[in-house]
């Protein structure tokens, strides 16, 4: 469940970053809009420990897929979830981790709790059934969703978790949270 000999200690927050993390922690569907640098990732990582935790105590599926624009961030974001969030396995993909190393996304569902994927990768893994529905992840966060647009691949991801929700007899409450 937990990994051997990590500890799972609270992502410490400041008392606005706790504010903002709030609805998120109660299971709430949330934006978090803050300025740069004032914490945002510290505060995902507050609600997705608190989520991982209710799921794996609930024994309900517990996988958290942290969505991000670029290979930069995906890395960047990778690393601080690694340092923040110890007892939890987490795992990077991007295009040229999947190129040069042959790793793939849907070869670790079962082995890694926290997935910080581009969206090319979950699109692209969407579209060719790799993954077949984003009811394998029992929460997805969107980074820097200010930045998507009609065009962005964000919304790709977001178009086909409305259409899950839309079709008859989906058990919405199967579903990720946002």
């Amino acid at each position: 469940m937990y990994m051997k000999g990590k500890e799972d200690n609270d992502v410490e927050l400041f008392e606005y970053q706790k504010e903002l993390a709030r609805e998120g922690c109660e299971g709430e569907s949330v934006v978090i809009m803050a300025p740069t640098n004032s914490g945002k990732t510290y505060v995902g990582s507050r609600i997705m420990q608190v989520h991982l935790r209710r799921q794996k105590a609930q024994a309900l599926l517990a996988k958290v897929i942290f969505v991000v624009e670029n290979e930069a961030l995906a890395f960047q974001q990778g690393k601080l979830f690694a340092k923040k969030l110890p007892a939890y396995r987490t795992k990077v993909f991007t295009g040229s981790v999947q190129r040069d190393k042959q790793q793939y996304l849907w070869d670790f569902l079962a082995s890694r709790d926290i997935f910080v994927v581009t969206a090319q990768v979950l699109v692209n893994a969407l579209k060719t059934g790799q993954i077949q529905s984003l009811t394998q992840f029992s929460l997805i966060v969107f980074d820097e969703c200010h930045h998507s647009n009609q065009q962005h691949r964000y919304n790709e991801i977001l178009w086909k978790y409305i259409e899950m929700k839309l079709q008859p007899g989906t058990d919405v409450a199967g579903l990720p949270q946002e």
